[in-house]
């Protein structure tokens, strides 16, 4: 089960890209990322912020038909969509562990939660909530040891809205 290490509050776009590129700044080779969150909450945006944080100056969509887009950078990103997935077994013959093993890669995963029962990789969960006031709640989970040691050391000076790391939310 996964610990609320940290949530950052995003009320525009920009921030969003900030805390995309924050996170991108700590991710490793080998790093799974989870997006969660309604249809509009951000995910897409939040995988472009990355992908330019990580020196991707190309187009970045939701791969919600094609399921995985791979985009060139140091190192690879593996951005996959599962929002049309209806099963485990679907997930499986992805084959996107594989995928992300044989390049490298970086993975962000948006509606990833089918996923999740067989993922064997130690992932970063990031669910994002959106309120009445379109302000949008970042909070980073995991209970991987790398992830922990990783966003205790986390710049986040540019984010005012940010709760401590190992706070209960």
């Amino acid at each position: 089960m996964s610990d609320n290490l940290l949530t950052l509050e995003s009320n525009s776009p920009e921030k969003t890209r900030l805390i995309s590129c924050a996170i991108a700044s700590i991710s490793e080779q080998g790093d799974f990322i989870l997006l969660e969150g309604e249809l509009g909450a951000g995910k897409t945006l939040f995988v472009k912020g990355f992908a330019q944080c990580r020196g991707y100056e190309g187009i970045v969509t939701s791969p919600t038909f094609a399921l995985v887009q791979e985009y060139p950078s140091e190192p690879v990103l593996l951005h996959a969509d599962l929002y049309r997935l209806d099963s485990i077994m679907e997930f499986e013959q992805l084959g996107l562990e594989e995928l992300a093993s044989l390049n490298k890669a970086i993975t962000l995963i948006e509606w990833a939660e089918i996923a999740k029962p067989v993922l064997r990789s130690e992932y970063l969960e990031i669910v994002i909530e959106v309120d009445e006031s379109d302000i949008r709640y970042f909070h980073l989970k995991s209970s991987a040891p790398s992830w922990v040691q990783r966003l205790s050391s986390i710049d986040l000076t540019p984010f005012p809205g940010k709760s401590s790391v190992g706070s209960e939310d």
